[in-house]
């Protein structure tokens, strides 16, 4: 898992971009947008929305911030060969 923390909140996700598997924790982060240095895919976080050649978004495990803490529920494993996006 990846926590993305930005500007307007943090996103919980799996490790590798949705595209080629390319490490997301290698890749750009501007406070608003996580970008995939292996083919220049891109999301906006705090919903991991697509963005310009990104074909799909990012999954996202359910998560919330309680007291400083962030809980995240792993009950489903989140893979992109198994979803569509």
């Amino acid at each position: 898992m990846l926590v993305v923390r930005g500007n307007e909140g943090f996103l919980v996700i799996p490790p590798s971009c949705p595209h080629m598997e390319n490490p997301l924790a290698e890749g750009v982060f501007d406070g608003c947008m996580l970008t995939c240095t292996k083919h220049l895919w891109q999301w906006t976080i705090p919903d991991g929305a697509p963005v310009g050649e990104a074909e799909r978004g990012l999954l996202a495990y359910e998560s919330e911030a309680r007291a400083g803490d962030i809980w995240v529920n792993f009950e489903r494993p989140l893979t992109y060969e198994d979803h569509e996006t």
